[in-house]
């Protein structure tokens, strides 16, 4: 917003949270106690809540301390930035075929400034015919999987999209799909054919299928990612001059996107945070899905109880909307529980099969519970 409005809305928020009248307070942890109270995803903001309101001339007690917070992101994300760099050299070096997602290009191609947006892991797309290479050449330089459990290798032939990988302060979200819910084989191609590079050796989605990424994962009402999504999607738009919207209609049309696309885009247009052009809107207001989809989108906003029910249907719905034969969705969802359960063989696959079927029918409710093995 322009400063006017977002002096307004401050004042509002302020208000909202009973901040008003408090005045800023020492605090052991990176952030003062007062916020302690806000949701994780609306902490992640306070970087860009102090650039913008600084920026506006704001004075307000609890501004300076953000200030702090603000110098915490930047220097996070130069550590960051430099063991990218050293992990994007060295798939190079060795040919691989991968993208940056996510984080540091939305900093370097958008945001332009390290200080605003906080980065939890880095984001790193493998093409799948790199996969298992890839796991070698970073288990080589002492990455090694967050949970021990799991069998990263099973990922490749699996539902997952990726796998969580460490060493030492820093975490990898490596991908081997762009996100759980499944695109259309031409769509995945143009992904990869169409990427751009941000910066040497670097290379990223083009901003349009950069805007799909970031609707399809922050389509999560009750979750964390909906507001970073508001924030990515409207500083793509906003910072791409030849942004081309018949590219995200094909793609949204082609995946039936059509239900995170129009709660998102919708509120950016509403909410005049971007202008959305008006036959995009009145091809999601006309939108279709078949069933499955629906159910997808739908069970993403359902509150998870804490038994696995819900990932076990999302799961199966995920395994309707492949398109692979048979044989195919078999060897996926075996893959899927391989990986999940740390199962190598059929054999555990099938002991550790029948204790969460036990587990089921245990439950109060008969819904199936996800064992930790």
């Amino acid at each position: 917003m322009d400063n006017d409005q977002a002096v307004q809305y401050w004042e509002k928020w302020m208000s909202v949270n009973g901040f008003s009248n408090l005045k800023s307070e020492p605090s052991s942890g990176i952030l003062p106690q007062v916020f302690d109270r806000l949701d994780f995803s609306s902490q992640r903001l306070l970087a860009l809540l102090y650039k913008k309101l600084s920026s506006a001339g704001v004075d307000h007690p609890l501004i300076t301390p953000l200030k702090g917070y603000y110098r915490y992101v930047w220097v996070k994300n130069q550590l960051l930035k430099d063991e990218l760099r050293n992990i994007s050299e060295t798939l190079n070096a060795q040919g691989i075929k991968h993208l940056i997602i996510k984080g540091f290009p939305m900093i370097e191609a958008y945001y332009k400034d390290f200080g605003v947006r906080s980065v939890m892991d880095l984001d790193i797309m493998i093409h799948p015919d790199y996969w298992h290479q890839t796991l070698e050449i970073l288990s080589t330089d002492q990455w090694v999987s967050k949970d021990t459990m799991y069998i990263p290798e099973a990922v490749l032939h699996s539902l997952h999209h990726a796998t969580h990988l460490v060493k030492g302060q820093f975490e990898i979200d490596l991908h081997v799909r762009f996100h759980d819910y499944p695109l259309t084989q031409n769509t995945i191609d143009s992904f990869w054919k169409e990427a751009v590079t941000y910066k040497p050796g670097h290379k990223m989605l083009r901003p349009e299928h950069q805007l799909i990424s970031a609707l399809i994962h922050g389509y999560d009402i009750a979750g964390d990612t909906v507001l970073r999504a508001v924030v990515d999607t409207t500083y793509i738009i906003r910072n791409s001059p030849d942004f081309d919207w018949k590219v995200v209609e094909e793609v949204i049309r082609q995946n039936n996107l059509q239900i995170p696309a129009k709660v998102l885009l919708e509120y950016l247009h509403h909410e005049g945070f971007c202008a959305i052009p008006e036959y995009i809107l009145t091809m999601l207001e006309r939108y279709s899905l078949n069933s499955k989809e629906a159910k997808y989108f739908n069970l993403l906003t359902t509150p998870d109880v804490g038994n696995g029910y819900k990932l076990f249907k999302l799961r199966l719905i995920q395994l309707g909307l492949v398109r692979a034969s048979i044989v195919e969705k078999a060897k996926l969802l075996i893959n899927t529980y391989k990986y999940q359960w740390g199962a190598p063989s059929l054999f555990t696959l099938a002991y550790r099969t029948t204790q969460v079927i036990i587990d089921k029918f245990k439950s109060p409710d008969k819904t199936v519970v996800t064992r930790k093995f």
